[in-house]
């Protein structure tokens, strides 16, 4: 099972590297990204690229922070109250 799960990964990080690598090279222009402050030249392929991971980093981060975070810490409220709960249990029947 490890092995089939492990030759599925193999093929989907190929799958997007080639995917990154068509983009590229279709997008071979250069354009200007203008940060206020500074600007820079990259080559659109790459700009889309950046987008594309800097917007997958902040759903990951807003996942973690609007639903991850608050179950784990409801999950550990309620394993506390869990174990409280069992101590006294344990204490009533002594």
């Amino acid at each position: 099972m490890i092995m089939v799960k492990r030759a599925i990964l193999i093929v989907l990080i190929i799958a997007i590297l080639l995917a990154v690598l068509a983009l590229s090279s279709l997008n071979a222009d250069r354009v200007i990204v203008n940060l206020y402050f500074f600007q820079f030249e990259l080559a659109l392929g790459l700009t889309l690229v950046l987008a594309i991971i800097a917007g997958l980093v902040a759903g990951m981060m807003l996942s973690f922070l609007l639903w991850i975070w608050p179950l784990q810490r409801a999950n550990s409220q309620l394993r506390k109250k869990q174990a409280r709960a069992a101590q006294n249990n344990v204490m009533m029947h002594d």
